[in-house]
């Protein structure tokens, strides 16, 4: 069943329009949203499956080509006898076959019809969002991916629109959402009781490792990331790296950019060693007084808003004159600088996936076993690191191979 003519070309947020209506149109979403756009592609009403057609029909009377008609909102079935099959198989508890329900999703589409909306919940707003690429990034890629798989996205801003958990399970219920795209963010923020409303869907996390709940997840390889980006440092000469992370990034990761980071710099000498220097927050004060008394020669940080060039200017250090540079998530905006593209659309689109794995499963809620897909960044040269001397380079050069195929071999027992 798809949506009313009215409807199309519409997609929906927590509250609906700015009034607190039902729908808002696309356009008015677009304002502010950094050059994300959801497009609306699916209907929202579809059966999910545990009783099959046959059943329904012998206990119906009818063939089972009558309820596959009835069921799918095909023509050739009266409306008294399409409610009371939709009916009894909700009674069943009928729940479509993934495979069958994508073959009838495709068929719909020159009708403008697919198969279901599934759930982006957004714990930031809007405003914030414009100044995240890599948020951006995220929700373009499940955008792209569930156009893909027939699905619509309906954005759930949590902060731009609170509300107790009885909304949101309503507001999903209304929309026979069954599905949620979320990042480990909104886990921490959420307070416990709405965990029970997410633990009805079939969740996937994007861009860290959740705990509470444990759902499946798509990320970058942390380890494999902040590995190599040092790596590439020492083959370029430098001879003292040191990492700077927010404190909740380290601890979103399971210490995983550390954990790269030290792979590499353990094989350096005592006097060499640096250090992580944590910070609470994007303020340039801890890392200024780290510096000074640490003195590495290249940083690696795992933002761009760790800004190393802006603030250790006023200590007259210059980018790359006297110091290194790499960024472990470079940004289409981050001109010049060093380091790894985590290609953050190819994460929203797997976590994507793993959402749409569940539903054709049939499987909801807090997974017995979680499941992470990782992906693997790829380096983009910059100007904010240069060679450093040649007596180095080739020591450093093998490091970067080893840390290569250090990652090479994590994958291939992952899989």
């Amino acid at each position: 069943m798809g949506r009313p003519a009215a409807e199309k070309g519409r997609f929906w947020n927590i509250w609906g329009s700015e009034g607190g209506g039902g729908r808002v149109s696309e356009q008015s979403l677009q304002k502010g949203w950094t050059g994300v756009t959801f497009k609306p592609s699916v209907s929202a009403n579809v059966p999910s499956l545990k009783a099959n057609l046959a059943a329904i029909a012998a206990a119906a009377g009818v063939s089972p080509m009558t309820v596959s008609r009835a069921l799918n909102g095909a023509p050739g079935v009266s409306k008294p006898l399409r409610r009371r099959l939709q009916a009894l198989a909700g009674r069943m508890g009928y729940h479509r076959d993934g495979a069958a329900a994508l073959l009838a999703s495709r068929r719909s589409e020159g009708r403008g019809e697919f198969r279901e909306y599934v759930a982006l919940f957004i714990f930031h707003s809007q405003a914030e969002i414009q100044t995240s690429w890599t948020f951006s990034g995220f929700i373009s890629g499940v955008q792209a991916r569930a156009a893909e798989l027939g699905y619509g996205i309906c954005p759930v801003w949590l902060v731009d629109a609170p509300m107790r958990p009885s909304q949101l399970a309503a507001f999903l219920r209304a929309r026979n959402i069954r599905g949620a795209v979320v990042s480990p963010d909104d886990f921490r923020m959420l307070p416990p009781e709405m965990h029970g409303v997410l633990g009805s869907l079939a969740c996937a996390a994007m861009g860290g490792l959740p705990r509470i709940p444990a759902f499946h997840f798509a990320c970058c390889d942390h380890f494999a990331t902040a590995a190599i980006a040092t790596a590439r440092a020492l083959a370029l000469g430098y001879r003292r790296p040191g990492f700077a992370v927010l404190r909740r990034i380290d601890e979103r990761s399971d210490r995983r950019f550390r954990g790269g980071f030290h792979s590499v710099q353990s094989e350096l000498s005592a006097r060499d060693l640096v250090p992580v220097c944590q910070l609470d927050a994007f303020e340039p004060a801890p890392l200024l007084e780290w510096f000074r008394k640490y003195r590495p020669d290249v940083i690696i940080t795992h933002n761009r808003r760790i800004a190393v060039a802006n603030w250790l200017a006023p200590l007259g250090v210059r980018v790359p004159r006297d110091l290194g540079w790499i960024s472990l998530d470079v940004q289409p905006g981050d001109q010049g600088v060093t380091g790894v593209d985590q290609r953050s659309a190819v994460i929203g689109g797997a976590a994507l996936d793993l959402v749409h794995a569940q539903l054709q499963r049939g499987e909801f809620g807090e997974p017995a076993v979680q499941k992470g897909v990782l992906i693997e960044g790829i380096w983009q040269e910059g100007e904010s690191v240069r060679a450093q001397g040649k007596g180095a380079s080739e020591k450093g050069k093998r490091k970067t191979l080893n840390a290569q195929r250090s990652a090479f071999n994590v994958e291939r027992q992952r899989v």
